[in-house]
Parts: C-alpha cells; structure tokens; sequence
C-alpha cells in the first residue's frame, strides 16, 4: 500500500491533455459525440480541480458533533504540493501557531473525499472523519477543515 501523490504538475498535465481531447472533439461533426466529450470533460476536470495550489488559505472548521457549524472557528491550512498543514490561527483552544493536524492529501479509497492521510493505510480506513478514530477530511470546495 502507498499513498497515491497529486501534485500540482500532475493537475497542470491532466488538464493540458483535457484540453486537446476537447479540441479534438470540437472538431467532430457529430453533436451527440460533441455533447458527451464535455460532459466527460467536465467531470474528470471536477474530480481533479478541488485540490487547490500551494498557498496559505484560511478555511472553517466543521464540527462533526454540530452537524458540521463552524461555531466562528477558522483555522489557517497551508498546501505545499501534496502535503498539509492544518494550523491553529488563535479561534480554536490551544496556542495560536501550533500544527493542528499534518500529512498527505489523499481521496479516501472507499468514499472518495479528501482526507489528510498521516499513514499510509489512511486511504482504505473503514471510516473518515467526524468523530471517527479515522482520517480527517478536509473540504477544499466548501473550505472546511472537518473535526469532532
């Protein structure tokens, strides 16, 4: 088992080739061919394009035993590549600038979400997020950070 890496080149090569499987099916003349190269198109490049570049961002902080409320709590995430960092921004309990939670960027095998995989066999856990003895799941679309 490993951890599978997405890292940003690889977004930047996916979507280079999806771009000229679109150019190609422009060029048909065949509507319905046309109508289901972007709609294919259009799903493999959502699957791919939630993972955001490296940067500092600042993303909520979904509370799984609050039907996932923020509660005005915020953490600040920082991505390098496929690695995270889930740091304290002085809203959550503990000291301002400590490392919440670190490690890959995974989609977790069985349902799909993202999670921070700090050991390999984080993505096939049984369970992810909330209150689970899980993987956290982190939400780049929504920008929530998930906890119990």
């Amino acid at each position: 088992m490993h951890i599978m890496k997405v890292s940003a080149r690889t977004s930047f090569t996916l979507n280079r080739v999806l771009l000229q499987v679109m150019h190609f099916f422009m060029k048909v003349r065949n509507n319905k061919l046309l109508l289901l190269g972007i709609l294919l198109l259009s799903v493999v490049n959502t699957a791919h394009a939630q993972i955001p570049k490296s940067g500092i961002y600042e993303y909520d902080v979904a509370f799984a035993e609050w039907a996932g409320k923020s509660l005005g709590s915020t953490v600040t995430v920082v991505i390098s590549g496929d690695s995270i960092k889930i740091i304290n921004n002085g809203s959550m309990p503990g000291r301002k600038g400590d490392i919440i939670e670190q490690g890959t960027i995974i989609r977790h095998k069985f349902t799909g979400q993202w999670i921070i995989a700090t050991k390999p066999e984080d993505e096939f856990a049984e369970e992810v997020g909330g209150c689970s003895d899980g993987p956290r799941v982190i939400d780049f679309k929504k920008k929530k950070w998930w906890t119990c």
